[in-house]
């Protein structure tokens, strides 16, 4: 013990002695460890802002689905049922546990043209809900045009970006087709009661070749008439728990059923996408900080041994051994570390709080949900920025320490004498 706390005091008196050197090195560390903090928090802004966004507008905060695969997408739904149901257990679990929950029923449906007697556009979900409890938990959710009738057994909304697509309005009738539960295709006529659209977010309107999100929303009752699915049935499970107090249990439940879960974004593969393109792009960065600061430490830290061969000579001649040295620069890299990235940290948290009301980043709001990005401090980027330092400045260390256990003291002070 006293031992490490010698090495320390060292270690501040070694910091303290060579200040162009740690001055270099510390702006590096500085630099990086901010960089990596900002990067932490652009992920974790895109994905908090998204995952409300669709626990408000389409998915609650989490989805359990009998679809195997890719077919549980929204954005590209199956066009046929899957072979089981919700299993029971999952629903006596959430009932009893009082969870927050809507049972669903989802499935692709083809768009035909009465008029023109030919089938057009992409496949909508078609998306069975509980008027009453959902169109209360989906606050995100507003008609813009038309209006709600809950007397109308086969009325439908329509996600506006999709209507506008197919220049529906309210009032007007439509055909679709779809696979019942013996695999018999049949068309279904439903009135567009409105046109829903969401009251805050990120319009993504013409942003690729597909509809984003071809939601329609129908009564459960009703669908599952007409399917043939039997009462009290799901197709999928839609749960707010924001908390995720029975997340853990409910993703064992699913697991245990053969059954899928995920959370909002993961059902629509293209948002999925933005969000982990923002990773993609976030861990990009990280490398090349991590390439950088490998490279000037190192470079930094050889130019520090050269300066410092004199002091060292003179405690290897003194009859310090090797690995005393080397655990006397080891501990003055994590103490000199551990001091700039705490005061990065701390210049960081000064950031976040006087930020204001955050960045609008225009266009490139899209990747959070249209939302302000707002530099937040999150304990998991901290946590993991500090590993990235130690380790990346031990790694630049290694060779320049490996030097340091290699010299002679003769040949030290002799080149001093020449």
């Amino acid at each position: 013990m006293n031992t490490v706390k010698n090495f320390i005091k060292l270690s501040f008196k070694n910091i303290r002695r060579h200040p162009v050197k740690n001055f270099l090195i510390g702006i590096v560390i500085f630099l990086a460890s901010i960089l990596f903090l900002f990067n932490g928090s652009l992920k974790e802004n895109a994905e908090s802002a998204w995952k409300d966004y669709f626990s408000r507008t389409f998915t609650g905060d989490y989805h359990i689905t009998s679809y195997q695969g890719l077919d549980r997408d929204y954005t590209l739904p199956s066009f046929t049922l899957p072979r089981k149901m919700i299993s029971s257990q999952i629903i006596d679990y959430l009932d009893k546990n009082q969870v927050v929950y809507s049972k669903r029923i989802k499935i692709g449906a083809a768009v035909y043209d009465d008029k023109k007697s030919e089938f057009k556009g992409s496949l909508p979900a078609l998306i069975g809900i509980d008027w009453e409890k959902e169109l209360a938990l989906l606050s995100n959710l507003k008609i813009v045009s038309g209006r709600f009738d809950p007397d109308l057994p086969n009325g439908i909304l329509v996600w506006k970006e999709y209507a506008d697509s197919l220049k529906w309005k309210a009032g007007d009738e439509i055909t679709l087709y779809m696979k019942d539960t013996e695999k018999n295709t049949y068309p279904y006529s439903f009135r567009v009661m409105g046109i829903v659209n969401h009251q805050e977010g990120a319009s993504l309107e013409g942003k690729g070749v597909i509809q984003m999100f071809p939601a329609l929303f129908v009564s459960y009752q009703y669908l599952a008439l007409q399917l043939g699915i039997e009462d009290n049935q799901a197709v999928e499970i839609a749960v707010w728990d924001k908390e995720g107090k029975y997340e853990k249990d409910l993703k064992k439940l699913a697991e245990e059923n053969s059954l899928q879960y995920f959370q909002g974004t993961q059902g629509y593969g293209i948002v999925f996408g933005i969000v982990e393109l923002l990773g993609f792009f976030g861990s990009s960065i990280a490398a090349l900080i991590l390439v950088i600061l490998v490279v000037a430490t190192l470079n930094l830290n050889m130019m520090g041994f050269f300066e410092r061969r004199k002091e060292i000579g003179s405690l290897v001649a003194m009859g310090a051994r090797p690995f005393w040295l080397v655990g006397l620069l080891l501990m003055e890299m994590v103490v000199f570390a551990t001091l700039v990235f705490a005061l990065a940290c701390g210049f960081y948290f000064i950031l976040t709080q006087t930020g204001g009301k955050g960045i609008d980043f225009g266009e490139m709001a899209v990747f959070f949900a249209g939302k302000k990005f707002t530099a937040g401090f999150e304990l998991q980027s901290v946590v993991n920025g500090y590993l990235t330092i130690l380790i990346v400045s031990f790694i630049s260390s290694i060779y320049p320490i490996y030097l340091t256990t290699k010299i002679n003291p003769v040949d030290v002070f002799r080149e001093a004498e020449i």
